[in-house]
């Protein structure tokens, strides 16, 4: 059995982490409200976010690029509850964390939080998932995604797979829709046994 997990809003708490980087921005005269329109400028302007753009748009303060990529030596801080204690307990899966962003950022901050260490393979990409799952189509595979979009993308080009919506309230895509989820549940401390 293969699992292919995302990491962000789903192993990962990043708005817990992106409120640690404003505070520490807060330190250089940044404001909450310019840290976050920076970060929406960058994201828009590459398709991805990348910190050291971000800093570029925040005017790149001396020192704050360094300030910033501190909090990420914290980031098993901002790993969600029940991260460790899924990967654990399904020890022996094959487990791919599969995530869309800058591979170098989405990168360190797994590898920062530890769970590199208990899965078998990290997939950053700046492509669209659902172009990276046809490597798996003739397996049998469970998939865990907090993006409905994304989960009904890679349903289209995975028909036989499972797809677990992680669902947790306070995250930005919790009120995106999801049509193609085989079960839906707000943690990972909610019982899969039946999809395995």
């Amino acid at each position: 059995m293969r699992f292919v997990i995302d990491f962000d809003y789903t192993l990962f708490n990043t708005e817990l982490m992106r409120q640690a980087m404003i505070d520490i921005a807060a330190d250089f005269t940044i404001q909450e409200e310019a840290y976050r329109v920076a970060e929406k400028r960058i994201k828009t302007k590459n398709g991805v976010y990348t910190l050291e753009g971000h800093v570029k748009e925040l005017g790149d303060p001396d020192g704050l690029l360094e300030a910033l990529e501190n909090v990420l030596t914290r980031a098993s801080e901002f790993l969600y509850p029940d991260a460790i204690s899924f990967l654990q307990k399904h020890e022996g899966a094959d487990f791919i964390i599969l995530s869309f962003g800058s591979s170098v950022w989405q990168k360190r901050k797994i590898i920062d939080s530890g769970v590199e260490k208990l899965v078998n393979e990290v997939i950053a990409t700046e492509q669209d998932k659902e172009k990276i799952v046809t490597r798996w189509e003739d397996d049998e595979v469970v998939y865990f995604n907090d993006r409905g979009v994304e989960i009904d993308k890679m349903q289209l080009v995975h028909k036989d797979a499972k797809f677990v919506w992680v669902h947790r309230p306070g995250t930005p895509y919790f009120g995106e829709k999801c049509k193609a989820y085989t079960q839906e549940v707000q943690n990972l401390f909610e019982d899969f046994t039946h999809l395995l």
